[in-house]
């Protein structure tokens, strides 16, 4: 009788998790155990949860200790030595205390909302401007270092070819943490942590060609779905290295999310991506756009269609002609690897 709840509270535990990491509906397709309400024929036992991530070509295990040399960045060298002052340009214009502002501020009339936090004019000249407490300040747009891509593109090809759902969490759930917004009332603390859904986006110059596969399988069966994001995880060049994306799913005009509210007022946050044994956090500025804001310049508006129509692949809905959630930006500034074995080195932009 034991052994037979422990079966059930197996398979109930890892249909929870695919439906946090987004796999769901892969889960119900591939058979990997029967959903709520209905009952498991006991001569053939529901999937259980196992440590074992399974391998994939070029994807150990466990998490590869990257090199802890400098990684080469395809963006302008504006670093600093470690010893100096940070390379971040300082402007003295301060803006409001955010602690003393109104969430429903945020938006405007017409339901929607404009960061005025994050200035990415410079994307492309490896520069970003973002106020951070309260200071309009210039960080330098980095690249994701080859230990990070090879982990994270290795892992979630594992993940697919050994139908392992459970280990999506390591490179696909980042925990954000982020402090400094208006509060909504709740908390004496503006500091927060919460796991969010984290992807990679298309470079300029290949994001159509990814749009266009999408779009054109969008009604294919998930077994053709999965061979397609196969070939995605097998062509590391297809990834803008600089940015992470991320969905906000919660926020609008009469709910906001207390990182919602930090990134719009201290778009400044830390992600952490567990990598068993260690572990990769990135740091990065946080921009977030609204699908409705007709502002948003061209390119950028193909990211935000990119993370939208990505995560409805599999999770299912309408046919991506235009976005309907809002899209998280993360511009990468800093990368460490926290293994064991590194101890928390700089990886990007490396240590001199």
């Amino acid at each position: 009788m034991a052994n037979s709840q422990n079966s059930e509270f197996n398979r109930r535990s890892f249909i929870k998790q695919a439906s946090l990491v987004g796999v769901a509906p892969l889960a119900a397709t591939i058979g990997l155990g029967c959903s709520d309400g209905e009952s498991c024929d006991d001569s053939q036992p529901c999937q259980t949860l196992k440590p074992d991530c399974g391998t994939s070509e070029g994807a150990p295990d466990a998490a590869p200790v990257p090199d802890a040399a400098p990684v080469p960045d395809a963006t302008p060298d504006v670093t600093t030595p470690l010893d100096a002052a940070p390379d971040v340009s300082i402007d003295a214009e301060q803006g409001e205390d955010a602690g003393d502002l109104d969430p429903a501020d945020l938006w405007n009339e017409d339901g929607y909302f404009e960061q005025k936090t994050v200035d990415a004019s410079g994307f492309e000249q490896g520069i970003i401007k973002a106020r951070v407490d309260g200071i309009w300040q210039e960080f330098p747009n980095r690249s994701l270092s080859d230990g990070f891509m090879d982990w994270n593109l290795g892992a979630r090809l594992a993940v697919v070819e050994s139908m392992n759902m459970q280990c999506l969490d390591g490179p696909h759930s980042g925990a954000l943490a982020t402090y400094g917004g208006r509060g909504r009332g709740d908390s004496v603390f503006t500091l927060n942590n919460a796991f969010k859904g984290f992807g990679l986006c298309p470079k300029a110059d290949r994001i159509d060609e990814a749009i266009e596969t999408v779009t054109s399988t969008w009604n294919a069966g998930m077994m053709e779905k999965l061979e397609i994001l196969k070939q995605f995880y097998k062509d590391p060049e297809l990834w803008d290295r600089r940015i992470l994306d991320s969905l906000e799913l919660y926020s609008n005009p009469n709910f906001m999310t207390h990182s919602f509210l930090n990134q719009m007022d201290n778009p400044i946050g830390t992600i952490v991506f567990l990598a068993i044994p260690g572990s990769y956090e990135v740091r990065a500025i946080c921009r977030l756009i609204h699908y409705n804001d007709p502002n948003i310049p061209e390119e950028d508006f193909k990211k935000v269609r990119w993370v939208n129509m990505i995560h409805d692949y599999f999770h299912g809905g309408p046919f991506p002609n235009k976005p309907y959630k809002i899209a998280g930006l993360y511009y990468v500034v800093e990368e460490y690897d926290n293994s064991p074995q590194s101890k928390g080195i700089q990886t990007v932009p490396g240590q001199n």
